[in-house]
């Protein structure tokens, strides 16, 4: 695997994120950590990081060309000594990588740290990629299972 990093931040990376859940082509997802029962990822993500102020998110997406991607982003929140009340009203920061695979290659980008205000941006996020990855989801087993039946 060729470890690279460029000169984007990890909003960059967020971007591509939501514009490759936009993609029809994609026929394959996953995420880590998975659910547990009812609740939903991004529920799930929200309560990590409220209740420890870190949050990891990982998202595997396998296109119909089998170009594979890994997004992976670590979400933290500048926690300091003393009395928190909120972890919402905290800045802290998101750093991101993203590993492509093709047939013959396997390359991890490294992005920058993004800074964020407070903890509201990042549950912003986190209901954002959490509704465009569902669509997706719904979507690529519709589309499964419709080959499946004519094929």
């Amino acid at each position: 695997m060729k470890v690279i990093k460029v000169n984007k931040d990890s909003r960059e990376l967020l971007n591509e994120l939501l514009n490759d859940l936009e993609k029809e082509t994609v026929i394959y997802l996953a995420r880590f950590p998975e659910p547990i029962g009812e609740l939903r990822y991004r529920d799930m993500l929200k309560k990590m990081f409220l209740s420890t102020g870190k949050c990891l998110a990982i998202v595997w997406l396998v296109f119909e060309n089998n170009i594979r991607k890994v997004y992976s982003f670590l979400i933290s929140a500048e926690l300091k000594e003393g009395e928190v009340k909120d972890i919402l009203e905290l800045s802290g920061y998101v750093s991101g990588n993203l590993i492509e695979e093709t047939e013959d290659e396997k390359i991890c980008k490294i992005y920058k740290e993004t800074k964020y205000l407070n903890g509201k941006e990042i549950l912003f996020y986190l209901e954002e990629v959490g509704n465009k990855y569902r669509d997706r989801e719904i979507k690529a087993t519709i589309k499964s299972a419709l080959k499946q039946e004519v094929g």
